[in-house]
């Protein structure tokens, strides 16, 4: 799994590829969340989560798997298809960071806190989750693989609309996740929505 791509603040780019990303259809925006990056890897055997960065011990994806835990009404066994998605934890508990405190972790972010627990042993982790009713959200925002097939080189839209199919099959089977906002279409009043309730920001990608 490689390594995201970093992002470029869109004042840094040519003036008219900048004018290209706001009137052209052939980029789109997609809110900037704070959260982990995390692949959702669900195979014949499992639901199992990666980071996208490889250990530094043996230079493999960081597994996360055993760290999270599901709410209990999640039923795996209702998904049947096998993919990869591309997703953000993040956590909807506005006082994560001082409901963690007591565990001996000091944190002052969302992602801080997220990443923290992250980095607890699986039984750790699982227990701060649990006694906090601390579920993470997992916001869906790409599908990288599907039914034994990468599929990375298929335009983004194709791939925003498998992984929305996925996203619903997830939820109705009890999986807390979130699809992440997405447009294509006036998008500069998408970005102001998006900074006058108080987010990030967004991010500008090509459809194709």
């Amino acid at each position: 799994i490689k390594s995201p791509m970093l992002a470029k603040r869109i004042d840094s780019l040519k003036p008219e590829l900048q004018q290209e990303i706001w009137d052209s259809d052939e980029y789109g925006l997609e809110e900037k969340l704070n959260g982990a990056r995390m692949s959702i890897v669900k195979t014949n055997e499992g639901l199992f989560m990666y980071s996208r960065h490889n250990s530094v011990t043996d230079l493999l994806p960081i597994e996360y798997s055993g760290k999270i835990l599901y709410p209990e009404t999640f039923d795996l066994d209702q998904i049947k298809e096998n993919f990869i998605l591309d997703c953000e934890i993040t956590s909807d508990y506005d006082n994560v960071s001082t409901s963690i405190g007591k565990y001996g972790v000091t944190t002052e972010t969302m992602l801080q806190a997220v990443t923290a627990i992250l980095n607890c042993d699986d039984k750790k982790a699982r227990l701060i989750q649990k006694q906090e009713n601390l579920y993470f959200t997992f916001n869906v925002f790409d599908c990288t693989f599907y039914e034994g097939q990468w599929i990375t080189q298929e335009p983004l839209n194709k791939r925003k609309a498998l992984a929305n199919e996925l996203w619903n099959k997830l939820v109705k089977a009890g999986f807390k996740a979130k699809f992440v906002k997405w447009t294509n279409q006036n998008k500069k009043a998408f970005y102001k929505d998006i900074i006058m309730s108080g987010g990030e920001g967004a991010v500008a990608k090509h459809c194709n």
